[in-house]
């Protein structure tokens, strides 16, 4: 069995409102041990996409692209899923941990929508083309702010799906 490695990196802010740009989120899937570079200096652009090539990589991306209405929709969504979150901390405090009392961040849900996609679509790519099973899946985000508790959720998904391997 293989090993996958995943690098994201996104261009733009997520857009809150109906006026927000273009937000872009890139990943590519490469079987591990790609190719190494020797060093940990950044790369040029034409030798990222030489490393990219040899190591016969699959993209993915995802965008949002805010349109007329989307801002008053993202606003009554958020707003549904912190009330019901609020709902769920309140009553069990199943979430307690990875709920923030003042609620979701709606810049870090739409990057975490988007980078959730291009990374699943880069990832499924890579399976399908290389025709073989993949044992674990390492994932690596650029710098990325997130709350307490998104980083408390991200650490769990992360032991509990270590702890099954």
């Amino acid at each position: 069995m293989a090993e996958m490695e995943v690098y994201l990196d996104e261009s733009g802010t997520p857009p809150v409102s109906d006026e927000g740009e273009v937000f872009l989120v890139a990943a590519v899937a490469i079987e591990a041990p790609a190719v190494q570079t020797g060093t940990t200096e950044s790369l040029t652009e034409s030798e990222t996409i030489q490393h990219l090539l040899a190591s016969k990589g699959q993209p993915g991306y995802a965008y949002v692209l805010p349109t007329p209405g989307y801002g008053a929709t993202l606003r009554q969504n958020m707003h549904e899923r912190n009330r019901l979150g609020g709902i769920s901390k309140a009553f069990d405090g199943a979430n307690a941990n990875f709920f923030p009392d003042d609620g979701l961040n709606t810049p870090n849900f739409i990057w975490s929508e988007a980078a959730l996609n291009s990374a699943g679509f880069a990832m499924l790519g890579l399976a399908y083309r290389r025709e073989v099973e993949f044992r674990r899946a390492r994932v690596y985000f650029d710098q990325h702010s997130f709350t307490g508790e998104e980083r408390h959720l991200a650490r769990t998904i992360h032991e509990r799906a270590a702890a099954r391997s």
